[in-house]
This record gives C-alpha cells, structure tokens and sequence, in this order.
C-alpha cells in the first residue's frame, strides 16, 4: 500500500486512527442480521404447551434466513427434535383427558 503524506499507509496512520474505529464499528454493525420473524415477541413465560409451540416457531421462523453453517444445522435439527417432542406431548394430554373423561362417565 502506498504511504500518505506521513509516511504511513491508512491503516497505519496516526491521524487516521479515528475513521478506522468508526469504519470497524459500522463494518461490525453490517455483519448483524436483523430479526426475520414478525414482530410479535414469544411468549414472556412458557406455562402450556401452546406457549413452548410459539416459542419453538418463533426460534425456527429467526433461524430459517440465517446463512447455511454447521451451527445453523444443529440448530434446525435440535428443533425439529423439540418440535417431536412437543407434539407427543400433546397427543399424550389429548390421549389422557379422552381416559379420564371416558372413566367419568363411567361413573355417572
């Protein structure tokens, strides 16, 4: 590179210190990926299973554009894995309140 009127190139200049931590810092701030999902929020707190759902599609809808990497991956996956989980869960609950109501009327 060649040297300015200080003798040093631009990324060794003294006097150009200043613009190099501002161009490093809005270069940092470009790299960022904003939010993807809409802008409801999920769920504050995660008492049913309809609030863990929301915060499971509220995850995969921001990691669905991130760029493709290993991590992206593990992340999909370890998804797709809770999402299984979520849903036998669900089929478990249906399962039990149609033996419990079944047992009521049992009794009646």
């Amino acid at each position: 590179m060649a040297a300015g009127a200080d003798g040093f190139c631009s990324f060794h200049s003294p006097s150009l210190g200043r613009a190099r931590a501002i161009g490093r810092k809005r270069g940092g701030e470009r790299q960022r990926i904003g939010h993807a999902a809409d802008s409801t929020p999920p769920p504050a707190q995660v008492h049913t299973l309809g609030d863990v759902l929301a915060v499971l599609n509220y995850t995969l809808r921001e990691a669905l554009p991130l760029e493709n990497s290993v991590q992206r991956g593990r992340l999909l996956v370890q998804l797709a894995h809770a999402f299984i989980e979520a849903i036998k869960a669900g089929e478990y609950e249906t399962r039990l309140a149609a033996l419990e109501a079944a047992v009521g009327a049992g009794k009646a």
